[in-house]
C-alpha cells in the first residue's frame, strides 16, 4: 500500500482482497484479540497514509527540479510542468 501511495501502479484492491482472504482463511491470526480483518484494514489505511505522506515529502523536498532531472523516467518533461503550472495558476482554488 505504501508503493501505491508513492504512485507506483500496485493494484491495492488485489492486495486489500489478498489480506482479507488471509484474515477469513485464518492464515493471519488475531493479534491481543483484534480480529485479523480488522488487522489488514488498519495496515491498508496506514501503508497508504505512509506513501502518500512521503511522496509529498519527496514533491515538498524535491519540487520542479527534481521533477525535471527524473521525470524523464515517468513520462514528465518540462513542457508537461508549464502547463500543469499555466492550468492551476487559470483556475486558482477550484483546481
Amino acid at each position: 500500500m505504501i508503493l501505491e501511495g508513492l504512485l507506483v501502479p500496485v493494484p491495492s484492491e488485489v492486495v486489500l482482497a489478498f489480506g482479507g482472504y488471509l484474515a477469513l482463511t485464518g492464515a493471519l491470526p488475531p493479534y491481543i484479540g483484534i480480529p485479523a480483518y480488522i488487522l489488514v484494514l488498519i495496515a491498508g489505511s496506514v501503508g497508504n497514509l505512509v506513501g502518500a505522506l512521503l511522496a509529498y515529502v519527496i514533491g515538498d523536498k524535491g519540487g520542479i527540479p527534481l521533477i525535471l532531472r527524473y521525470g524523464k523516467y515517468f513520462l514528465l518533461d518540462a513542457s508537461s510542468i508549464q502547463r500543469t503550472h499555466k492550468w492551476f495558476t487559470r483556475y486558482g482554488d477550484i483546481s
